[in-house]
């Protein structure tokens, strides 16, 4: 009995070939897609090939070993369990901004609660005697964001000739940033974590939206001729945006 999965694809069981010597364990699947045969091979699943309604069964061995090499590169690089992932060391006594690790010192009973001095951000010693460090930080890398993006969005749109309807800072667990069909911008405020360079890339991305509501090849295109290596940009953020905002939350236990 064939099994149909939420994807629309159908099992329609588990087969064995040799590949260059190697007994190699796959599991059938029609598409309703496809319109090609293709394989996939995933940690959890194995090798899978995909084939089309009407695909000539017959073709199915000369189309594996034509793939040889690839399945049994892929299946070895799954077999093998990814090692663990050491977390950066991160200076003790410091917060990250912009991309840095600025230290944090304790000043008197100043008026200023939370001012930046140079390379070191200086707080209030009151504010640690009272409880009210991690509200005090917050509000200051807030406001900080606030004026940052605020002046980048600003020139940038300029810049493109673009035009938005209003900028909101806002408390996001798995976005940067977003664009409605309103023409609303908003944006994660602990992009001031990260270095400019990719806080531009956010920046260029979302104004891109106004034109393109869409990642489609016009919306990339657009982004490149005024970020020509945001892959790059886009790239350090995916590795590196949630150990810098790990690192801020840990300053504000």
């Amino acid at each position: 009995m064939l099994e149909k999965k939420a994807t629309g694809r159908e099992t329609i069981g588990t087969y064995k070939a040799v590949l260059d010597g190697t007994a190699v364990s796959y599991t059938l699947k029609r598409g309703p897609r496809c319109r090609h045969a293709r394989l996939e091979v995933s940690r959890e699943t194995g090798l899978t090939a995909i084939i089309p309604r009407r695909y000539d069964m017959k073709k199915l061995p000369a189309f594996l070993a034509a793939n040889k090499r690839w399945i049994v590169y892929a299946l070895k690089k799954y077999s093998t369990p990814p090692s663990p992932k050491a977390r950066p060391s991160v200076p003790a006594n410091t917060v990250p901004y912009l991309g840095s690790y600025i230290e944090m010192v304790r000043d008197g009973d100043s008026l200023s609660p939370v001012r930046l001095e140079g390379e070191k951000l200086v707080v209030s010693s009151t504010l640690c005697r009272n409880g009210l460090l991690a509200p005090a930080l917050t509000e200051w890398y807030r406001r900080e964001a606030g004026r940052l993006i605020g002046e980048k969005v600003g020139s940038t749109s300029e810049r493109l000739g673009l035009t938005y309807r209003r900028i909101a800072l806002k408390e996001m667990r798995t976005r940067w940033g977003s664009c409605s069909v309103k023409g609303n911008l908003n944006f994660n405020w602990k992009l001031v974590l990260m270095p400019e360079p990719v806080i531009d890339y956010v920046v260029v991305h979302e104004l891109t939206h106004l034109r393109e509501m869409n990642h489609g090849k016009k919306f990339w295109k657009l982004v490149e001729k005024e970020c020509p290596d945001w892959r790059e940009r886009r790239k350090w953020l995916t590795k590196n945006g949630r150990e810098y905002v790990a690192a801020f939350e840990r300053s504000l236990a």
